[in-house]
């Protein structure tokens, strides 16, 4: 365990130094885009404010992070016995990750060739991350023959990198649903507030439309004149069509009259044509007005996405609604960006030249570490296979989940010989695989107390990580710790003398 300790030490080292290489990098980036904005906002000031009031600069919506420290984003779990058997602390909300829909095929990969599609389906989720991460999409094909997948996601392009990168992951984590391992289904879908992902068995990049389209309207009705609400509705959206054609596929805006504001957002996926998005956002604005009449709709297409709101729900954009803008501050705008541009550009060679070679001889050394760590679980006794723990927890069925938390769910699973366990299946990202894993493996393999559950093993072999505790019936707290003295009264030397004996066991522990 000391060995275990040691590398994921190294790892969380690793880990610092590529926080400090990003944050190099998003300072420099960020005075490039600082100079492309200017420009970009006065090259579009007067097309784009014509039709309703824009988000205005200085109202950006402002996501709280609970701590900077991204070891402090998905805490320590532990099962503890109480009445309720297992706790679980809360991560943060994830911005703008909320489910709008979730769309999943009804064609299964044959026997034979489920495994290299789900493999070729896995390979292709950890393939694009580093694009969205990069640019905001990405696409990627893994596989060959009936077994290629296809992959595509993107996220709104009014979110930011950190709320772009943090909503993707929710993605990815979502999209399983639409693939239980036993099954190996071919194709789905989902739409976030803030993110899309997709993935099938055909080249779908450049699809406007398709079957599983959907227009998604809210329950409750406007509280207010639905004849002028659903008259705002469809002025607002045959704008956001109009001008997001013209926008590089994306708009947001928002339409007042009489006292009835709406706010809305539409936004074309970034493989489909110009052509494509004009035909798909007049398809998008035609199927919304379905709902004019609810307080929100969307609808979710296969080429675009776009939705309405009383509720102002996207960030401050590029576009401006103010008119104007004189030649001066046209040239002081041309200025700035070259200077902004010219020292990002020389922030980014020197991080480059002081951070590159010992950025690489970190990566490798902690791959080789991993490697080394994870060759070593496998040998030992507290490795178990994940195709056993999938069976059994008859493939994590929902009848035997025991409860839930921020860092993924605990289900009741029997083992072959017939014991009774509980399962741990745990959700996070490859950056935080080290210190969450390992890190709660050596420190709760290592304690043994009667009031902690004990930690039987772990699974690292499947496609998610899973840990193995020993199942403790549903009893209340007073039963777990003190059944074995109620059968008798105890004497006056055992009431003197239990306390002090639990004492002494309370302090041995600590």
């Amino acid at each position: 365990m000391a060995t275990a300790q040691k590398l994921a030490s190294h790892a969380h080292a690793a880990c610092n130094l590529e926080k400090e290489i990003i944050y190099a990098y998003g300072i420099s980036l960020g005075l490039i885009a600082g100079g492309l904005w200017k420009l970009h906002r006065w090259n579009n000031q007067k097309r784009a404010g014509e039709f309703y009031d824009l988000p205005q600069k200085g109202s950006i919506l402002v996501v709280e992070m609970a701590s900077h420290n991204f070891d402090d984003l998905i805490p320590s779990l532990f099962l503890i016995k109480s009445a309720d058997d297992v706790i679980f602390l809360d991560r943060d909300k994830e911005p703008r990750a909320t489910l709008a829909g979730r769309v999943c095929t009804n064609r299964t990969a044959d026997q034979p060739n489920r495994r290299i599609f789900i493999n070729n389906f896995l390979a292709a989720l950890d393939g694009i991350s580093p694009q969205i991460s990069s640019r905001r999409y990405g696409t990627i094909i893994k596989g060959t023959g009936n077994n290629t997948v296809y992959a595509f996601g993107e996220c709104m392009k009014d979110l930011s990198q950190r709320d772009c990168d943090q909503c993707f992951a929710q993605c990815k984590t979502d999209i399983l649903r639409c693939l239980p391992f036993q099954m190996g289904v071919r194709g789905g879908r989902n739409y976030f507030d803030g993110c899309y992902l997709r993935y099938d068995d055909y080249n779908f990049f450049q699809e406007n439309f398709s079957q599983g389209d959907r227009t998604v309207c809210v329950d409750r009705e406007f509280n207010g004149s639905q004849s002028i609400h659903a008259a705002n509705v469809r002025e607002l959206v045959g704008n956001l069509s109009n001008e997001a054609v013209k926008n590089d596929g994306f708009f947001v805006g928002s339409l007042s009259r009489r006292n009835v504001t709406v706010y809305g957002l539409a936004q074309c996926w970034e493989t489909i044509s110009r052509n494509s998005c004009d035909m798909c956002l007049k398809n998008a604005s035609a199927q919304i007005q379905s709902c004019s009449r609810k307080e929100e709709g969307r609808v979710l297409n296969a080429g675009c996405y776009m939705r309405y709101s009383p509720q102002r729900f996207y960030n401050n954009t590029d576009v401006n609604s103010d008119g104007g803008g004189s030649r001066g501050r046209r040239r002081l705008a041309i200025i700035l960006a070259v200077v902004f541009s010219a020292l990002a550009a020389l922030m980014i060679f020197a991080s480059c030249a002081f951070f590159g070679k010992r950025k690489l001889t970190r990566r490798k050394k902690e791959r080789k570490q991993l490697g080394a760590l994870a060759a070593t679980v496998k040998r030992s006794d507290l490795n178990f296979k994940y195709e056993v723990l999938e069976r059994a927890t008859k493939y994590f069925d929902s009848s035997n989940k025991l409860g839930q938390g921020g860092s993924g769910s605990v289900y009741k699973g029997t083992l072959p010989d017939g014991k009774h366990i509980a399962v741990k299946r745990l959700i996070f990202s490859t950056r935080q695989w080290v210190d969450q894993f390992f890190n709660e493996v050596n420190l709760i393999s290592a304690v043994h107390h009667k009031n902690l559950v004990k930690l039987l093993g772990c699974s690292i072999t499947g496609p998610e990580s899973l840990l193995v505790y020993e199942y403790i019936p549903n009893l209340s707290l007073q039963e777990n710790l003190f059944s074995y003295i109620l059968p008798h009264v105890p004497t006056n030397f055992e009431f003197a003398y239990f306390p002090l004996q639990s004492f002494e066991s309370f302090l041995s522990f600590s």
